[in-house]
């Protein structure tokens, strides 16, 4: 995606409610063990060395208070991860590519230039929710360019 508004908060939030029947599967099937996570989206045309990226939306869900981890640094650290290399935070780690006190997990990914990292659930967990939810922006996207024309 080149343009300068790549997509919005409120395509973010259409584009994980389309993938949210998928994740309570997950939890109702007991694949994953809880459903407290955080999402956080981003926009990065370029890799950037000083893993800057236009925030586009967070959410979290479940209650923060109770999370026994920071889901949402996490989650920031493996945005700031993949803005910086370019590359899923996965291929990263694989990569030695991790800065000291940065997270050494799976679930930070980029799709064209979307990048979605989410925290809470196990990493393979939250890569796969990542994933979903950056071709579900890039579909609303390309739906909505297809439209315009």
């Amino acid at each position: 995606m080149q343009s300068e508004t790549a997509f919005s908060h409120d395509m973010v939030s259409e584009a994980i409610e389309m993938v949210l029947p998928a994740f309570n599967h997950m939890t109702t099937s007991h694949v994953v063990r809880h459903g407290h996570f955080h999402v956080t989206v981003g926009w990065a045309p370029a890799p950037n060395p000083h893993t800057d990226v236009v925030p586009v939306a967070e959410h979290s869900f479940g209650d923060p208070t109770t999370w026994s981890m920071d889901y949402k640094a996490i989650a920031e650290g493996k945005r700031t991860i993949v803005a910086r290399e370019h590359i899923s935070s996965r291929e990263a780690v694989d990569q030695g590519k991790i800065l000291e006190g940065e997270p050494a997990w799976a679930g930070g990914v980029i799709v064209d230039d979307v990048i979605v990292a989410v925290s809470g659930l196990e990493q393979e967990f939250d890569e796969l929710f990542a994933y979903m939810i950056a071709h579900a922006i890039m579909a609303l996207r390309y739906n909505e360019l297809r439209h315009a024309a």
